[in-house]
């Protein structure tokens, strides 16, 4: 029995594996999209490529969100408020 490629995909989308704040933000709202898109987009060739292009934007944005300065983070952890505020998310070590 063949394995679904879109199935497959989604299960790079996933995102409990990250800390909370700005990187499991940035996962999730694209791994919601990824399951929406999915869920109503026939499974054809063009979906899956979609996906995997998704997948590419996601990690993008999920290092992007990597320089986002702790100081524009709306509500950081605990332990992103201790220290300077100057500082971005690639700093502060989980």
């Amino acid at each position: 029995m063949a394995v679904d490629p879109a199935s497959a995909l989604l299960r790079y989308f996933e995102y409990d594996h990250l800390p909370e704040g700005p990187l499991r933000d940035t996962s999730r709202e694209i791994a919601d999209l990824a399951h929406k898109l999915t869920a109503y987009l026939p499974r054809n060739a063009e979906q899956t490529t979609g996906l995997r292009k998704l997948l590419e934007a996601k990690d993008c944005f999920v290092r992007a969100a990597l320089d986002l300065p702790i100081k524009d983070i709306p509500n950081p952890p605990a332990e992103m408020r201790q220290g300077d505020t100057d500082l971005t998310v690639r700093t502060v070590s989980y």
